[in-house]
Formats: C-alpha cells, sequence, structure tokens
C-alpha cells in the first residue's frame, strides 16, 4: 500500500490516465481488504503497472493495448464505488371478473418492473463496464392508479442446455470449485480448479482420442463408452470436484503450519487402497458399451492368430502389447497401405516396393518381412545376374513389372 501513490503518479503522468490519478492522489489511497488482502495472495499478487511509466513510442500497438487493460484496471480498483438510484414499483392489477386464477395465485396479481440510474459514475468512470442500458421508471406516486391497456398469457418451454464446447469446458474445468458447498473447499481450489491451465486442453484431447467424448461440430459429446466407464467408477468422489478440494485443503494447511506433511500422505495411501479395493470389487461394465467401434480386420496375425486391425499410426493385432507384431503406417517415410499389411500377414513377405527413403534421403526399393519374432525386416532384392534365392539354378533376370527366375519356364515362381 505505501508504493501504491507512486505508482499512481508515474500512470498519472500518461495522457489517457492523468486525470483519474490526478483525483485520486487528491486524498489518502486507502484500499480495503477486497483490493489488498495479504491472505489471499497465493502465487503472486495482481499484475500491476510499476511507478516506472513507458517511455513515448517504446511500445508497439499490442503492448499498448495490454498495458492499457492493466493500468485502468488498477486505477478503477482504488477508484470510488459507482452509486446507483434503484427503484422498484410494484402494480396491483385486479383479475378480469369470473376469470379463473392458477391454484396458489390470490387476488390482486402483482407485478414488478426495477429501474436502475447511474448518479455518480466512480470506478466506472476510468473502467466503464460493458454497456448496459439504464432503466429509468416514470414518476409516480404510492396508491396511483392507471388503465390496464391489456394482457395475454403466454405459453413457452425451457429449452435444455447446449452441450459443451472447448472454451465452456475449459471454464467448467477452472471453475470447477465455486459448485463446491463447503466454504473451505471452495477457497482452497479457488486458484486451482481441475487441472492446470497447460494440461487441460491436454485432457480433453486424450478423453477425445481414447473415444470417451467426440466432437460434433464445436460441440463436445460423451460417447457411449465414455458414459461406461462413468457407470463403472463405483467411487462417488473420483468424480467430483470435492475430492480436489479437500486435497487441495489440507496441502495448504501444511503449508500454513496447520497440518503434518505425514499425516496428510498416510490418508492419501490408505484413500487410495480403499479406492483400489472398490473398483476391483465393482462389477465391470458391459462390453458392448466399453468397447470402441472396431475398424475392419486385415488378416489373422499370424503369430497369436487374433484379427489385425488398424490403428491411428500402426497396424496392431487385438492382443496388444501381448503380442510383438507392430506393423508401422509408415516406414522409411514410405505410407503403408491395408492391402500391403494383408498380403504380409498371408505371405509374410510382399513383392519389392519402390520409393522408401534412407535417413540421408536417399531413394531405395526393398521387399517387406515379417521375421518370426514379429518384426518387419527389410529384404533387399538380389542383382541382376545373380544365382536364383529359390532354385539356385537359375539368374535373376529384369521382367517388365519385376525381377524374376530365368527358369521361369521351368517351373520355377521366384518373383523379386
Amino acid at each position: 500500500v505505501p508504493g501504491l501513490p507512486e505508482m499512481v503518479r508515474a500512470v498519472g503522468t500518461l495522457r489517457p490516465y492523468a486525470a483519474a490519478a490526478e483525483a485520486l492522489l487528491a486524498r489518502p489511497i486507502a484500499p480495503g481488504k477486497r483490493v489488498v488482502d495479504a491472505s489471499e495472495v497465493g502465487d503472486h499478487h495482481a499484475i500491476l503497472p510499476t511507478d516506472k511509466a513507458p517511455a513515448p513510442g517504446r511500445l508497439s500497438a499490442d503492448e499498448k493495448r495490454i498495458y492499457d487493460l492493466v493500468a485502468r484496471r488498477t486505477l478503477a480498483a482504488l477508484s470510488p464505488v459507482a452509486v446507483f438510484d434503484v427503484t422498484e414499483l410494484v402494480v396491483a392489477v385486479p383479475p378480469a371478473p369470473g376469470a379463473p386464477l392458477p391454484e396458489g395465485v390470490t387476488a390482486p396479481l402483482h407485478f414488478r418492473a426495477k429501474g436502475r440510474v447511474c448518479v455518480e459514475r466512480g470506478w466506472q468512470a476510468i473502467d466503464p463496464p460493458k454497456k448496459r442500458a439504464e432503466t429509468e421508471l416514470p414518476p409516480v406516486q404510492e396508491g396511483d392508479r392507471a388503465p390496464v391497456a391489456g394482457a395475454e398469457v403466454l405459453a413457452g418451454q425451457t429449452r435444455p442446455p447446449r452441450p459443451h464446447t472447448d472454451a465452456s469446458l475449459l471454464h467448467a474445468m477452472e471453475t470447477a470449485g465455486r459448485e463446491l458447498d463447503d466454504a473451505e473447499l471452495k477457497r482452497a481450489m479457488k486458484a486451482s480448479g481441475l487441472g492446470t491451465p497447460a494440461t487441460r486442453a491436454a485432457i480433453l484431447q486424450t478423453l477425445e482420442r481414447r473415444g470417451f467424448i467426440v466432437r460434433k461440430g464445436k460441440a463436445l459429446e460423451a460417447t457411449d463408452r465414455g458414459c461406461a466407464l462413468i457407470d463403472a467408477v463405483p467411487v462417488d468422489e473420483l468424480k467430483s470436484a470435492a475430492l480436489t478440494g479437500r486435497w487441495e485443503a489440507r496441502l495448504a494447511a501444511i503449508s500454513e503450519g496447520r497440518e503434518d506433511r505425514a499425516d496428510f500422505m498416510a490418508d492419501v495411501v490408505r484413500r487410495t487402497g480403499e479406492i483400489v479395493s472398490a473398483i476391483l470389487a465393482a462389477e465391470p461394465p458391459p462390453p458392448e458399451l466399453g468397447q470402441r467401434k472396431q475398424s475392419p480386420s486385415l488378416g489373422d496375425c499370424p503369430l497369436c492368430g487374433r484379427p489385425v486391425r488398424e490403428r491411428k499410426t500402426v497396424y496392431s493385432c487385438d492382443s496388444g502389447r501381448d503380442c510383438p507384431v507392430v506393423i508401422g503406417k509408415r516406414i522409411a517415410r514410405r505410407p503403408i497401405a491395408r492391402r500391403t499389411v494383408t498380403q504380409l500377414l498371408v505371405d509374410r513377405r510382399t513383392p519389392t516396393l519402390n520409393n522408401f527413403k534412407s535417413k540421408k534421403g536417399s531413394k531405395f526399393s526393398a521387399a517387406l518381412r515379417l521375421a518370426d519374432d514379429g518384426r518387419v525386416r527389410f529384404e533387399f532384392p538380389p542383382r541382376v545376374d545373380a544365382p536364383c534365392p529359390t532354385c539356385g539354378t537359375g539368374r535373376v533376370i529384369r521382367g517388365k513389372r519385376s525381377l524374376g527366375c530365368s527358369r521361369w519356364r521351368e517351373g520355377c515362381d521366384w518373383r523379386g
């Protein structure tokens, strides 16, 4: 607080803020706890201008806009309150003779109108809020009578909330603690929420990649797989911000010396064991809900016999990590088509393929061979006039489409 006058004086050297700064310096600057409260300061205090005013012409256009936001908000926080005249007008209207009234409604019917007019702008003079239309009610006295020009009953229905978007879901994660009833938990989560600014977007990407949510235009919606996951979790606190709030509150208590770290860690270990035991004892979700829609099979794995399917970056079988057969969708910078994978699963070898690239960028040709250990290896074709790798008698010759054996008339069917 003692440094605030010097800061205001520096900001006041700039023309847009001179009048507001002069008005603030005309009396002692004594902000209340709503503006300055050391007990509420976490990692750092609010973003403030310093006592060094920017030199003319030193800031870029964007830097000027940011400085203007910070300077105006700081001066507004130190300014007097805004004062409004608020009027409420209550009109009593008798129903039409013989008109039925809904259950619980008695005559006369009361209608309210509110008016709000600013009489002292205060802080709004330096940092105006978003425009809000002022409503000025007509001057009336209590007991005045007025004719009813007309009346009508309108029927309508409420709309369900819109699906979440990236922006609304990130905001909900940031403000998750505000929905808690416990004041201490709400305070503990005030500056944290669920996740951190650096991880919240990655959390959404992980949920989408694993098939728990799906994107439809701008909207994000839960899939059957995601709903099955929620239904399958038997511990309600894992699905609530309250668990994060309780742990954040206890961590804050540790930092303030009100709780012992060892006790907290012991409780974490104990509760984690209870949660794991509850999950182990719970019924699993139905398989048809818990499984993601499968891509079509490209063939059976030659090692484990289970179907091989196209994944995000590889072709692999349904055994997952239990089977070593994994075929990259790009090998040596060359895309590997699904039909090539099918042939590799059936014959354990492909014909010679072109357009592979080495690490140095040189193009080369080679066949792909699925080895007994499940790995895909290159098999380079023999040179022309070399012995045939199948019969050993014939010589390698170049045909129109591929290499072959010179004894093809005698029945050698080697191709390379």
